[in-house]
């Protein structure tokens, strides 16, 4: 094991001191009094000489085959020599330099060169090129679909112009990797090494172990867990190689810097850096592992399955799946041909339901949820419903958090406006619920294709479990990926998100005319046959007097008595109307009264539109309101003026 190094910039500054020190000495001797030294001993420099220097900062760009270029940034103290305030002088003053170099970072730093020297200028950052200060590549999430597309160009080019499976086998030969069976640790699906390492491995699947030399660019996968990935739970083969590929495609530099950074001896074993480490202290090279990992994970998917090909490789199998299954629920349709999707790009069903949204299908969400052993019914949603970061779904220990924790969310629970049901926050409506025979909520069909309609939404928040990994962490070199997830999903749910809020509005309105119902089914017997014994009943039922309604209907208290006296056979249309706005009554109410005065609303005529649309739709305004729009659309006031 040789020297440690805290960063590269300590390992050039003390391996290649005097190179940097030659380069700078001769531009500046070169350059002379055009660098415009400043001196407050020294007004007339006439000899240049470079004291010492320091290497603050190093900025690298990516080449080809582990070529790295990299800017440095250097403080550097010259001596300065010339005629002063009063004789010859000498000063000492700092300056700022840029040195470009060039080397092969293989198996350490090789072919090392300094290219130019010149005064400090920042560097130029270029999204494709630049390379983290540990040499991870930039990526972006709107770059994901492009990357994924070189990816292929370089190693499987015709699963771009044809929807198929990726070609493993073509993948791994052009890479020039080495793939091994071997039996790994719990909970890890496969490593990649990027140094030599004797390792124990698999003669064939689940035989006997021999342990075997393998060279860099091997890679380990086991086979007890990528099997299990065959029921769509855990992982696969093919996912897992992607995976593996795309750590040996875009990371190679990062385990090359830290091998030589650790001053790992090429004799001994290799450096491991597991993808899924956590850091309480929040370590920059933990946080460069976890953003490695993120790359490898992000494009997996969208090697297996490009969005040149894919997209239109679904609408073709949902749109046969319609005919097919037709009559089935919408949600069934778009499950099975999920399923259809996945088996066709040797994918796991989680894999191409995420896949599916991010190239336009959010629906496929709704499919294949796993949870307590089982999968549950698919559900279905229109696909403008939810924005990014959005979810209609609520695990238990969510719905249990929110209820705790958030008063807005407990509030619609306990006023019995919405209902947990199926891991979904419903509103109460036998139309979208049902009590099940355990004695808890369910949803409906309809509910199941209409979850947009009747369901909460949440924001998905994530956040990171915190995990404690001591020094032997970095005790060999591979990049292992293991199943247990470093991620945490939790839901958040605001209040004040529109559809939310239109939704407990809705549910309210639900209730309440589910209540007004309720009361005029349980009052139906009560109601009397004839006018006036119906208006007599309404007037008791509400506690009002002939001095009541007369105030709240603009009708004389006579012309109350006349009716309540039958002494007036058939009352106006208008007047009728207006009894029916003094009493407040609803529009079966409404109607029933009318009718036996002697005007069924149900019969078709403009002017029974128009009174139907002010009982049923505007049913809280006064008569006031009613008569602007009555007079607007040409139609008699209320009431008739002979009342």
């Amino acid at each position: 094991m040789g020297k440690v190094y805290r960063s590269f910039e300590a390992y050039l500054q003390d391996n290649y001191y005097n190179e940097f020190y030659n380069a700078l000495n001769r531009y500046i001797i070169r350059k002379g009094d055009a660098l415009d030294f400043k001196s407050y001993m020294v007004l007339d420099p006439s000899k240049f000489k470079l004291s010492d220097f320091k290497i603050c900062s190093v900025s690298f760009r990516n080449m080809e085959d582990h070529y790295v270029f990299f800017s440095t940034s250097i403080l550097a103290d010259i001596i300065l020599k010339g005629f002063g305030r009063k004789d010859y002088e000498a000063d000492t003053t700092g300056k700022w330099f840029t040195v470009s170099c060039c080397a092969r970072l293989l198996e350490g730093l090789r072919e090392f060169q300094i290219l130019d020297v010149d005064e400090y200028s920042k560097p130029q950052f270029d999204r494709e090129k630049t390379l983290t200060r540990y040499l991870v590549p930039y990526l972006y999430t709107e770059d994901l679909d492009k990357e994924a597309e070189k990816f292929l160009m370089k190693y499987n080019p015709e699963a771009l112009e044809t929807a198929m499976p990726v070609d493993i086998r073509e993948v791994v030969g052009n890479m020039c990797l080495h793939m091994y069976l071997a039996p790994l640790p719990d909970h890890v699906f496969g490593m990649s090494y990027f140094s030599s390492a004797d390792v124990t491995v698999y003669k064939e699947p689940f035989g006997n172990t021999e342990v075997v030399h393998i060279e860099p660019g091997s890679v380990l996968i086991d086979p007890d867990d990528w099997f299990m990935g065959a029921f769509g739970e855990y992982d696969n083969y093919d996912n897992t190689v992607i995976h593996e590929c795309v750590h040996h495609d875009r990371h190679g530099l990062f385990f090359e810097m830290q091998k030589l950074l650790r001053g790992y001896d090429y004799s001994e074993d290799s450096l491991c850096c597991r993808t899924t480490v956590e850091n309480p202290k929040n370590d920059p090279l933990s946080e460069a592992l976890r953003w490695i990992e993120w790359q490898a994970c992000a494009l997996t998917p969208r090697i297996q399955m490009p969005k040149k090909t894919a997209a239109g490789k679904f609408q073709k199998i949902y749109a046969r799946k319609q005919q097919e299954l037709a009559g089935k629920r919408v949600a069934i349709i778009m499950q099975d041909a999920v399923d259809e999707f996945a088996t066709f790009f040797h994918v796991t069903r989680t894999c191409a339901k995420i896949r599916l949204s991010q190239l336009g299908f959010p629906q496929a969400m709704g499919t294949f949820n796993f949870a307590d052993g089982e999968y549950d019914e698919p559900y279905y949603f229109s696909p403008e419903a939810l924005y990014k970061g959005e979810t209609f779904s609520l695990n238990e220990r969510d719905y249990h958090f929110l209820y705790t924790m958030n008063p807005d969310f407990r509030s619609l629970i306990t006023e019995e406006l919405f209902v947990y049901a199926d891991g979904f926050a419903c509103i109460k409506d036998e139309k979208y619920v049902f009590l099940n025979e355990y004695g808890s909520y369910s949803l409906t069909e309809y509910a199941r294709d209409h979850v947009d309609e009747c369901c909460l939404i949440f924001q998905a928040k994530t956040i990171y479990k915190a995990k404690e990994y001591d020094d032997s962490f970095f005790t060999e070199c591979y990049l292992c990926r293991e199943v247990d997830a470093s991620l945490v999903v939790e839901e958040y749910f605001d209040p004040g998100q529109e559809d939310n809020q239109s939704k407990a509005d809705f549910a309210r309105e639900c209730r309440k005319i589910k209540k007004q119902a309720e009361e005029i089914g349980k009052s139906a017997d009560e109601v009397p046959t004839g006018f006036v014994g119906t208006l007599k009943y309404h007037m008791d039922r509400k506690h009002m007097s002939i001095e009541d309604v007369s105030a709240y209907s603009d009708l004389s208290t006579i012309a109350v008595r006349n009716y309540l006296n039958g002494k007036v056979k058939s009352p106006g249309k208008t007047s009728v109307l207006a009894l029916c706005k003094a009493l407040n009554l609803n529009f079966m109410y409404s109607a029933d009264l009318c009718k036996k005065a002697g005007h069924d609303l149900s019969q078709l005529s403009e002017e029974n539109s128009l009174y139907m649309d002010l009982i049923v739709n505007h049913p809280m305004e006064t008569i006031e309101q009613w008569n602007q729009k009555l007079e607007q659309w040409g139609m008699r006031t209320i009431p008739a003026k002979n009342g």
